[in-house]
């Protein structure tokens, strides 16, 4: 039988086995080798953090720009609407001049007439400066997208569908159109049963 105490005072504690010396340098190296590569990793980590913190200070500012734009373009709708409505209220008053417009053009002398056609030129192209378009014309013909047939008559010299007359002129704001013109549109009549 082995005798274990004699055994282990041949053995000596303090001695290093050469094989357990050379795995301690290993050992070193290795732990060196990781902790520089931590050391290198941390860099990086300290580096991504900035740029992330760079990268939401922009959507920061690019949330703050949507924002700024969203509040213009609300202010932008409110405007528009704004210039619609001064330009319907300008249609009134316009409806108002052409009443006398075409009255004058109907029952006053010849002199007061050209005065008011005059007038009525340079009302027109005071408009169109401003992006307002008068829908007036007759002797074209009807256009269902400009024009409301509110009566018809019968004009052998003109064909059907051409507009004889502009009752009540109709307006258009930057190509949209606000209202349509009253036309009197000229349409041949059956009379027992044949045109005429």
């Amino acid at each position: 039988m082995i005798d274990f105490t004699k055994e282990l005072e041949k053995f000596d504690f303090m001695e290093i086995d050469k094989t357990f010396i050379d795995i301690q340098n290993e050992t070193v190296i290795i732990i060196e080798s990781l902790n520089a590569t931590l050391k290198r990793i941390g860099k990086e980590q300290s580096k991504t953090n900035m740029q992330i913190e760079e990268i939401l200070t922009i959507l920061d500012e690019e949330k703050e720009k949507e924002k700024l734009i969203s509040e213009l373009k609300k202010s932008e709708v409110v405007f528009e609407e704004d210039k619609t409505a001064l330009v319907k209220g300008l249609i009134s008053i316009l409806d108002q001049l052409e009443d006398m417009y075409r009255y004058s053009l109907k029952h006053d002398t010849d002199s007061r007439a050209e005065q008011m056609r005059i007038l009525w030129k340079n009302i027109s192209s005071s408009l169109m400066i401003c992006g307002i378009m008068r829908i007036d014309e007759q002797h074209v013909f009807f256009n269902a997208q400009l024009n409301i047939a509110v009566q018809t008559r019968y004009e052998e010299e003109f064909p059907e569908g051409y507009i004889l007359e502009v009752l009540k002129c109709g307006y258009k704001y930057n190509s949209v159109v606000l209202r349509k013109a009253q036309v009197v549109v000229n349409m041949k009549y059956k009379d027992s049963g044949e045109d005429e």
